[in-house]
């Protein structure tokens, strides 16, 4: 099987200006929900003793970005998520990649 987990938003800002709601709402849908998804979905792979894990993070993981600390903070914890799991679902043969793409043109910077 394999699981491509690419959901994400940024809401850009400063950090100090931004509710505890508006934190927690950003990291829930960057990183909780790539966790639950994974958590579920990679059990059985798990069991079968094959599969693959891919999610999309981002270069700010790695390298942060001034008014935008909360999206970085939140690829920062997905990005060390798939570094664990690498070696813990790889006892099990189950890969596990996450994916830093820098800046591309999506529109997703406008959203």
């Amino acid at each position: 099987g394999l699981l491509v987990s690419a959901a994400g938003a940024s809401d850009r800002g400063e950090f100090l200006g931004r509710g505890c709601d508006a934190h927690l709402s950003q990291l829930h849908l960057n990183a909780w929900s790539h966790m639950e998804l994974i958590r579920t979905l990679a059990k059985p792979m798990c069991e079968r003793r094959q599969g693959r894990v891919l999610v999309i993070g981002s270069i700010v993981a790695s390298a942060g970005q001034p008014f935008n600390a909360g999206y970085a903070g939140s690829k920062a914890l997905l990005s060390n998520l798939c570094d664990a799991l690498h070696y813990e679902l790889g006892f099990h043969r189950v890969g596990v990649t996450c994916v830093l793409p820098g800046a591309t043109d999506t529109g997703f910077a406008k959203a």
